[in-house]
């Protein structure tokens, strides 16, 4: 409590905003947003205030040397630049060490990839032995057999899919022709997006209820 910033971060922030609604917004920008900007008030040297910044509303620009600007727009009035010295800047997970990146940005490409996953598990169950299974006949089909004999290995999946031993008719062999959906790990990476989206936000994942 001696330390000369305890009433501005524990306290009051600003005149507008609590010590809890301040930092439930700074910490709620990292995360969604990747970046969150305080700009800092001073009075004789003394930080006096620090004033909550919407990330949306501040751009980051590089000048001839290569440092960082910071440029505000606020909701009325010209845009303007805040010194660095008077930004507080803190950003989440960076792949710069400057900028942040939003966890909902990073993991977008992941969770695109889970869905697809996701898809193509619910079609090959749904396609049940076709992706992995050929069956081998030991003759020429005309067109027709072909058909009918399409229609036969839908019932011979069905038969499997629903727990039964199907019945093959002589000279009709069965070969795997692929990967077993298990040995693929498409049922394992159907809750792949869960794991993946408590990494984004370093949750635990037992703290969402996934053991």
């Amino acid at each position: 409590r001696d330390f000369a910033l305890y009433d501005v971060i524990h306290n009051s922030p600003n005149e507008d905003m609590t010590a809890f609604q301040f930092w439930q917004a700074v910490v709620a920008s990292m995360l969604l947003q990747g970046n969150a900007y305080c700009e800092i008030h001073r009075a004789r040297g003394r930080v006096i205030a620090l004033d909550f910044l919407l990330p949306s509303r501040v751009k980051l620009e590089l000048d001839d040397d290569g440092r960082l600007q910071y440029w505000y727009t606020p909701r009325k009035g010209p845009r303007r630049e805040i010194a660095r010295q008077d930004m507080l800047h803190i950003p989440a997970f960076s792949l710069d060490g400057r900028v942040g990146m939003s966890a909902i940005r990073y993991g977008a490409n992941v969770f695109g990839s889970a869905m697809s996953a996701d898809d193509a598990a619910n079609s090959t169950f749904k396609n049940g032995l076709l992706p992995s299974v050929a069956f081998k006949v030991d003759r020429i089909l005309r067109p027709d057999q072909r058909a009918e004999f399409r229609e036969y290995i839908k019932e011979v999946a069905g038969a499997l899919n629903a727990g039964k031993s199907p019945v093959l008719e002589q000279g009709i062999t069965p070969e795997s022709i692929g990967i077993d959906p298990v040995d693929a790990q498409l049922l394992e990476s159907r809750t792949f997006s869960i794991e993946e989206i408590c990494r984004w936000f370093g949750v635990p994942p037992w703290m969402v209820g996934k053991t």
